[in-house]
């Protein structure tokens, strides 16, 4: 593609890119990616504009790449038709050639509405869903240019919306920042990571390990739903501290330190999550999965024999893991060198501009 000018509009949930009050990698999923899409497509030599949070950090981002900063991130009730305000204040729309729209709420969709009705050229607008689908009508923004994460999702799409078809471009991770481990350290303990919520299942992960006796940690923010939520009081309820050990929320170095050190990552997710990164992050330290059959995961871990399974077969996968950690090293470190080598082939962050690219050029 020739080079274009494209205004990349991230969410104000959380920063851009996530980072925690001393600057270094936090939690938060679709900022990150819009912020790894920018600075590979800056890098490309694409002059690319991106909108952010205004308490999001300049320092995370290279010479010559625009912010527009809007409003403060949060959580709960997440301000973006405020950010979309100001972004119409600061900017106009026909000055670009790609509009890519990562927010939750679509909120390109009024720009584009309006430069239609005025008669005006419109720059061609994109927007990826970062969550399954719960709308009841077709997206606003018009078909072809919508983007999703994984096929699982595509399809949901597609039935959801006969007639209409999504184009595929699943997530990356910048590799630097999962540096690959190939034994796996000497904790042997497998580990849970991600949100503290029923749906990325850390009370089955929880359950798997106490049934079988094996050591578990559990590393994940709560601050979604709040450390007094009855939820997450239940999982911290669940852990003793010695064989079930809650970690909490950690800094990247710690998350990634966890992640390489671990005999294999559980993820027993109980709903259509569209593209899993903790995924790819521990593949990319080395560290095997076992994840549930939901949403996009088996995108993921069909690369990786057997770690696709049933929450019934997933026990069994967990004793063959620790058995091969003792009796089969050669097995074991080979199933780490397997991992990264997965992510390395599909899930970086110059594979996901690679099929960004193609998307805007087959929708053009």
């Amino acid at each position: 593609m020739d080079k274009k000018k494209i205004l990349i509009i991230s969410s104000v949930g959380t920063k851009t890119p996530p980072t925690d009050e001393k600057g270094r990698p936090s939690y938060g999923g679709l900022e990150a990616i819009a912020a790894w899409e920018a600075i590979e497509l800056h890098r490309r030599g694409h002059e690319v504009t991106l909108v952010v949070s205004i308490d999001s950090d300049p320092k995370q981002f290279p010479e010559g790449l625009t912010l527009v900063p809007t409003v403060f991130s949060r959580i709960q009730g997440i301000a973006e038709l405020d950010m979309f305000e100001i972004v119409k204040q600061r900017i106009k729309w026909e000055d670009y050639d790609i509009v890519q729209d990562h927010s939750h709420s679509a909120v390109a969709k009024a720009a584009q509405r309006e430069l239609e009705a005025a008669g005006k050229e419109s720059p061609r607008f994109y927007w990826t869903i970062h969550n399954d689908i719960h709308f009841r009508s077709p997206p606003p923004v018009k078909w072809p240019n919508v983007i999703v994460p994984s096929h699982a999702l595509g399809m949901r799409y597609a039935e959801a919306f006969p007639g209409h078809v999504a184009e595929v471009a699943w997530h990356g991770i910048p590799m630097a920042l999962y540096p690959f481990n190939a034994t796996g350290g000497d904790r042997f303990r497998f580990l849970f990571v991600g949100r503290i919520q029923a749906i990325k299942g850390p009370h089955l992960a929880i359950g798997l390990c106490r049934s079988l006796g094996y050591p578990l940690d559990v590393v994940g923010p709560d601050t979604h739903l709040g450390a007094d939520d009855p939820y997450v009081v239940r999982i911290k309820s669940m852990c003793d501290g010695e064989q079930i050990r809650y970690v909490g929320g950690v800094s990247h170095e710690e998350k990634v330190r966890y992640m390489q050190n671990a005999l294999a990552v559980l993820l027993p997710s109980t709903w259509n999550d569209p593209f899993n990164l903790v995924a790819s992050e521990s593949m990319a330290c080395g560290t095997p999965i076992l994840t549930s059959e939901m949403g996009g995961l088996p995108e993921q871990s069909v690369w990786i024999d057997g770690a696709c399974c049933t929450q019934a077969v997933m026990a069994a996968k967990m004793q063959r893991i620790v058995e091969m950690r003792r009796k089969d090293w050669a097995g074991y470190t080979g199933k780490r060198f397997r991992s990264r080598a997965v992510v390395e082939e599909h899930f970086t962050v110059e594979k996901m501009v690679d099929r960004y690219l193609a998307s805007y050029e087959r929708c053009w």
